[in-house]
């Protein structure tokens, strides 16, 4: 019998299968909601709450998460927002994902984190966003970086980390937009190749005295020779 209830499974339609998952996730949603305003011990409660969060990150949107995560996670609301970023890039939902990680900024403009999170918006536009708005991105997180190099209330070590997230990230991009925009017959069309010089800039101005400063001023020398 088990044998036919899974053959049955595999050969519905995908529309019908989707939407008895759907409907699983809400099941399972509801269930985790009562469990977690029924317990009164931490450890359950937290076990529902990311519970809550799992099954919201199948059938939930990101603009009403905020409000739903109050409702249903109490003093827990953000942390469990933070953890629906974490799981909708998880789930290849990259923008979504963006969304909450801009709801943490908006909710909390000076936290210690707030270069963490755009460092993660970054990672997730690389895989959804044209290069225009990956570049906007990237130009958010330095604009986080100067914040917090100018905020004496940010700990020295997380102002490093952010330099050194930010330096990464942007090295990374140089070297791969460059090498995709430098090589083909479409090298260095005109739609494209405005983004690189202006990351190229913008990593010669944060990282100067960086290792890989002389090679970057090099490929924009070329560009702007071309």
């Amino acid at each position: 019998m088990r044998c036919c209830v899974i053959l049955l499974v595999i050969a519905a339609p995908v529309g019908a299968r989707s939407a008895t998952a759907r409907q699983g996730y809400i099941a399972a949603l509801e269930s985790f909601v009562s469990a977690a305003r029924a317990t009164k011990d931490p450890a359950g409660v937290h076990a529902a709450q990311q519970g809550i969060v799992a099954a919201y990150a199948h059938v939930g949107g990101p603009t009403n998460a905020w409000l739903f995560f109050q409702r249903t996670g109490g003093q827990g609301a953000f942390a469990m927002l933070a953890e629906l970023a974490t799981r909708y890039a998880a789930l290849e939902k990259y923008s979504e994902s963006n969304e909450v990680y801009r709801q943490m900024t908006s909710l909390h403009p000076a936290s210690v984190h707030a270069c963490e999170w755009q460092a993660n918006v970054v990672h997730n536009a690389r895989r959804f966003a044209e290069r225009r708005e990956q570049l906007a991105e990237v130009q958010r997180l330095l604009a986080t970086r100067r914040r917090g190099l100018g905020d004496f209330t940010v700990p020295p070590e997380q102002k490093q980390a952010c330099s050194r997230t930010t330096r990464d990230l942007m090295g990374e991009l140089v070297s791969r937009w460059k090498e995709a925009l430098t090589t083909g017959c479409t090298a260095y069309s005109w739609p494209d190749w405005p983004p690189l010089e202006t990351l190229l800039r913008e990593f010669l101005a944060a990282f100067p005295g960086d290792p890989d400063a002389p090679r970057v001023s090099s490929w924009l020398d070329d560009l702007l020779s071309r």
